[in-house]
C-alpha cells in the first residue's frame, strides 16, 4: 500500500479508494461458527460504541439539530472540538470523553453504565432536541410531507436506510394513535437512538 500511495504521486483518494475496496474494511460484523471466536485476523468487524462525541453529533443529524459550545463557532461538531475543556457538555462526560491529561488513550472510557442508559432514555440532551421546534421531523412536518415520509426520512437519517414495512407500519400506527403525530414522531427518535443499530459502528 505504501509502494502504491508514492508510485500514484501520494494521491490520497486513491489511497481511501483501495482502503474502501479491500476485504478487510468490507468486513461485516455478523460472525460464522468458525470466526466467532477471532479477535486477532480481522475475519468480521468487531462492533464497538460509538464515542462520545461521535454519538452526541450522530444525535444532532438524526434531529437535524446543531450543540452549542461556548467561545466555538455556530456548527462545531464534537468531533471538531479541539480539547475537552472547550466543551463542558455533560453528555460527553457520561459517555467517557477523556479529560486528556495525558496523551493515553486510555483515559477513554468505553464501558456501559447506569448514567449512559439514564441518559439516553430520560436525558435532557436528548429531550431537548426532539422538542426543538426546528428540528428534523418538525420542519418536514411543515413543508406538508406525509407522516409515512417523514418516517422514512429518520429512518434514513438515524440508521442509513429504510424501514422495513413491518417497521413502517408499527411507526405509522403509532403516530396515528397520539392526538397529535409529532408525539408519535418524538416516540419513533427516542426508539431509534435507543437501537444497537443506531449506538454501534457495526
Amino acid at each position: 500500500m505504501t509502494k502504491q500511495f508514492v508510485e500514484s504521486g501520494f494521491n490520497r483518494r486513491e489511497l481511501i479508494r483501495s482502503i474502501l475496496l479491500s476485504r478487510t474494511y468490507q468486513a461485516g460484523y455478523e460472525t460464522t461458527e468458525f470466526n466467532e471466536n477471532d479477535h486477532l485476523y480481522f475475519s468480521h468487524q468487531r462492533p464497538r460504541l460509538l464515542s462520545a462525541e461521535q454519538l452526541l453529533d450522530a444525535i444532532n443529524q438524526l434531529t437535524q439539530t446543531d450543540q452549542v459550545f461556548a467561545g466555538l463557532p455556530a456548527g462545531t461538531k464534537a468531533t471538531q472540538v479541539p480539547a475537552p475543556d472547550l466543551a463542558k457538555v455533560d453528555f460527553l462526560k457520561v459517555f467517557g470523553q477523556p479529560e486528556r491529561s495525558t496523551v493515553c488513550a486510555c483515559e477513554r472510557s468505553e464501558d456501559s453504565n447506569l448514567s449512559m442508559a439514564i441518559e439516553l432514555f430520560n436525558g435532557s440532551t436528548v429531550h431537548e432536541k426532539l422538542k426543538n421546534p426546528k428540528n428534523r421531523f418538525r420542519n418536514v412536518l411543515a413543508e406538508g410531507k406525509p407522516i409515512e415520509e417523514v418516517i422514512k426520512n429518520l429512518y434514513l437519517a438515524g440508521l442509513s436506510r429504510p424501514p422495513t414495512n413491518e417497521e413502517l407500519q408499527e411507526s405509522l400506527k403509532h403516530c396515528q394513535s397520539k392526538p397529535d403525530p409529532v408525539l408519535g414522531l418524538e416516540d419513533l427518535c427516542w426508539v431509534l437512538i435507543n437501537t444497537d443499530e443506531f449506538l454501534f459502528q457495526h
